[in-house]
């Protein structure tokens, strides 16, 4: 009689054990995931960040230069339809094409990403969990 309660009372404990185990797994895989995709989304922003910075400052440039061109031509097409003898020759105007350094490799802090990162690495895993709650 005692050894069958104590038979029971171990396939008891193993199926709880089992449930426990598979909750603190599925518990971890929902916290790293969620912090992997934190940290990933972090990641991409960044890089959103930057790589529209550097298009814009890029369609500026480019814009100016299009329009000292577009300002040139003009001009030059005016000064085609004076006549000579009027000894009259219009200047062109140009704009200085800004350089927009500051737009250039602009980074966001990483104070985000670095807080995801830490609390990633402290979240304790499935076997600390399990020595913690064996220890009471």
């Amino acid at each position: 009689m005692i050894s069958s309660l104590t038979a029971l009372q171990g396939i008891i404990e193993f199926v709880i054990d089992i449930y426990r185990s598979a909750f603190l797994c599925l518990l971890e895989l929902i916290l790293r995931g969620s912090l992997a995709a934190l940290i990933g989304a972090a990641n991409e922003v960044n890089s959103f960040v930057t790589n529209s910075l550097n298009s814009l400052r890029t369609s500026l440039q480019e814009d100016v230069q299009s329009a000292n061109s577009a300002i040139a031509t003009a001009v030059n097409g005016i000064n085609s339809i004076i006549p000579s003898f009027l000894n009259l020759k219009l200047t062109v105007p140009t704009f200085d094409i800004p350089s927009l350094s500051g737009l250039q490799d602009v980074k966001l802090p990483t104070t985000v990403q670095d807080a995801l990162t830490t609390v990633n690495s402290t979240i304790p895993t499935v076997d600390d969990i399990r020595e913690k709650l064996d220890s009471m």
